[in-house]
């Protein structure tokens, strides 16, 4: 008898239809398996006691498993966000897919001590002034999850690279990290880097629990930044762009990491929506002993922009004002970041590159592309698959972006 079991996967009946099966993947994604591929194997059966294992009563376990592993590719082809039921792409260590490259996932250097490590995209909020145009209504059509091991082996080839210096790793995702089923696994693969200084995680807190909060600072999280941008529950619902954003469960959270880590809460001033929701929020951070690190609402292209931005000079005339009033100091010179050494970039801006397709990409008609190592999101060509001539219009900080000729 085979008793097949998956960390990663668990088995349901799929409701909308009887011919197959849902397997859950790393708790928000899914793909369907037909019942009738299954019945190749042999004879199968669920556990109504453990939904992560299938069971092939008439089955060896080695075949079994042989068998099994032949129906994933088609599975993983199919995968979709529980979330917004946009298609999922799954990047492993054998999917030819580097994790430099790309703003939107895997890691981003920008040539100093401080590192961006993205693991998951797409977010459970639908905040109305979103740069990333990430949660329920967005336009992004495909979102992207990365095996743990792999993202954690590319940090150590990037941190080794830099050499004999300390660095501190941001969790800081296009969306909400905590999305991501084994965020704790990932906090303590990075923690065994030798290198890595400060583990700083920036979420909006919805999904987190105290018993989060204390699993992640056992596996070496040093900071939280919390994104809390009113304190109202009227406006902080209408800026999170749901009515089932609970501010009293964000702010619950607030009290118990404060005096357990760096907590910092880090709301976007956005000039004539949230003016009065600052202060309060300044003074909740006076009250729990946080950090408190104001950003400044800025336009994108491709985010949500109910406000204009205020020009940086009057942004941060008024967070002197605001910290002369409340005896806090809102304006930092972060002092602590410095130059490292960076991965060389294999192609520079203007350059004529053959990369391959290897997917379709997040926004539009766009594909993701692959060259010497690097991640290229290529625009103008309607190609799924095989190569294409690219110029690279966009290199800096080893982000690439390409048109194709």
């Amino acid at each position: 008898m085979a008793e097949l079991q998956f960390d990663d996967f668990t088995f349901t009946e799929d409701p909308a239809d009887n011919s197959r099966l849902r397997v859950s993947f790393l708790n928000i994604f899914y793909f369907p398996l037909l019942k009738k591929d299954l019945v190749k194997i042999g004879d199968f059966s669920l556990d109504k006691k453990d939904t992560h294992k299938i069971i092939f009563p008439n089955e060896s376990p080695l075949r079994a498993e042989r068998k099994f592993n032949r129906l994933l590719p088609n599975g993983f082809a199919q995968l979709r966000s529980g979330l917004n039921n946009n298609p999922v792409l799954y990047i492993h260590r054998n999917s030819g897919i580097p994790l430099i490259g790309n703003l939107a996932f895997g890691i981003v250097d920008r040539g100093t001590n401080m590192v961006e490590v993205k693991p998951v995209t797409g977010c459970n909020l639908n905040c109305t002034f979103c740069s990333v145009d990430e949660g329920i209504s967005t336009r992004k059509r495909r979102d992207i999850v990365i095996e743990k091991d792999y993202l954690v082996d590319a940090l150590r080839e990037l941190l080794d690279y830099k050499g004999d210096v300390k660095i501190d790793v941001y969790i800081n995702t296009h969306g909400e990290p905590a999305l991501y089923a084994d965020l704790e696994g990932l906090i303590k693969g990075i923690r065994q880097l030798p290198q890595v200084a400060k583990i700083a995680l920036i979420t909006n807190g919805t999904m987190l629990n105290e018993r989060h909060i204390d699993a992640f600072i056992a596996a070496g999280l040093t900071q939280l930044d919390l994104s809390i941008n009113a304190l109202s529950h009227e406006k902080a619902k209408e800026l999170a762009g749901t009515n089932a954003y609970n501010i009293e469960h964000i702010k619950r959270i607030a009290r118990y990491a404060a005096p357990k880590l760096h907590l910092v809460l880090a709301p976007v001033w956005l000039q004539g929506i949230n003016d009065e929701e600052i202060e309060k929020i300044i003074n909740f951070a006076k009250e729990i002993g946080a950090t408190i690190g104001i950003q400044n609402f800025l336009q994108y292209a491709f985010g949500r922009n109910p406000t204009k931005e205020l020009p940086m000079k009057d942004f941060f005339k008024k967070l002197q004002e605001l910290g002369k009033k409340y005896a806090v100091e809102l304006v930092r010179r972060d002092h602590t970041v410095f130059s490292t050494r960076e991965y060389p970039k294999p192609f520079k801006r203007g350059d004529i590159v053959s990369a391959t397709i290897v997917a379709k990409g997040r926004i539009g008609q766009e594909r993701l592309a692959v060259s010497h190592g690097r991640a290229i999101a290529v625009n103008g060509t309607s190609k799924d698959s095989g190569i294409v001539r690219v110029k690279i219009v966009r290199d800096k900080n080893n982000i690439f972006v390409g048109t194709a000729l």
